[in-house]
């Protein structure tokens, strides 16, 4: 379901949901001068774009229509960025105020930079699953080799982080420890274990990002080869594709018996060549 005109991949529908909710919160902190929400709207974000397109993405011409990849890369979202978002509220209200932002809390500008910047941070981190909520009812299927090995990237890097925060907060938490730099359980190995964890997730969103080609790229593979042969007075087979992912788009390549041609796997019919819209 397309929201705004040749917004199909629903990129400006993101950027103005984002725009608008750290607007928002970015005047609420600056007026009331707390840091309540600074980091809880960074990860709200992400909820709120991981189920605003996938439930846009679910509803098309042939109305509901779920893809378990989706399905999968909304839920680790979610789950993620609410874990998160839970701890990070949890720790500002323990701690009453976030020593970052002492300098820049008071100017308009310097502290609107921050929330600029994290606009920029929550839409484009959030890209993958964008992109596949999308197209999802045109998506790959779910449950290769790679995507498991993308379930296991996703479970150590979250497993990582969270130990990583909770190590930290309890080392911070004891007074003996003031002043002293953390090297306690995961900290032994890294200097930013917690953020080694987000990178590895977001590395296996992109992998899952990978793994689901998009259709429009189909259809212009499917340009390019009608064009190519369109000059050459051969006879040509009705190639039907039968090869995952481009068999859910209903789109035929025209294989020449003159011209060679990379043609996929495939089960070639003689007859007139058709061509979906």
């Amino acid at each position: 379901m397309v929201i705004i005109p040749a917004d199909e991949h629903l990129l400006a529908l993101t950027a103005i949901v984002t725009v608008v909710l750290q607007l928002f919160c970015f005047f609420v902190a600056y007026v009331a001068q707390f840091d309540k929400i600074t980091d809880l709207a960074g990860s709200l974000n992400f909820v709120l774009i991981a189920l605003l397109t996938f439930f846009v993405g679910s509803f098309g011409e042939g109305g509901l229509s779920l893809n378990v990849r989706a399905v999968v890369l909304t839920a680790l979202v979610c789950i993620a960025r609410l874990e998160l978002a839970g701890f990070l509220l949890y720790r500002v209200l323990s701690r009453g105020k976030d020593d970052r932002f002492d300098v820049i809390r008071v100017n308009f500008f310097p502290f609107l930079g921050f929330w600029v910047f994290q606009m920029i941070w929550a839409w484009a981190v959030c890209l993958p699953v964008t992109f596949v909520n999308a197209d999802h009812a045109r998506g790959a299927p779910f449950g290769s080799a790679s995507d498991i090995a993308g379930i296991v990237m996703w479970v150590v890097g979250f497993v990582v982080q969270v130990l990583a925060d909770l190590q930290k907060d309890a080392f911070r938490g004891n007074p003996v420890n003031a002043g002293k730099w953390c090297d306690v359980g995961v900290w032994k190995w890294s200097r930013h274990p917690n953020y080694f964890g987000e990178i590895f997730r977001a590395l296996k969103l992109e992998k899952a990002r990978v793994a689901h080609p998009s259709p429009s790229r189909a259809y212009r593979a499917c340009d390019e080869q009608l064009t190519h042969f369109h000059h050459h007075p051969v006879r040509a087979r009705l190639c039907v594709i039968e090869n995952p992912p481009f068999a859910q788009f209903g789109g035929v390549y025209m294989c020449s018996r003159v011209h060679s041609f990379p043609c996929p796997q495939t089960q070639c019919l003689d007859g007139l060549l058709s061509y979906p819209p």
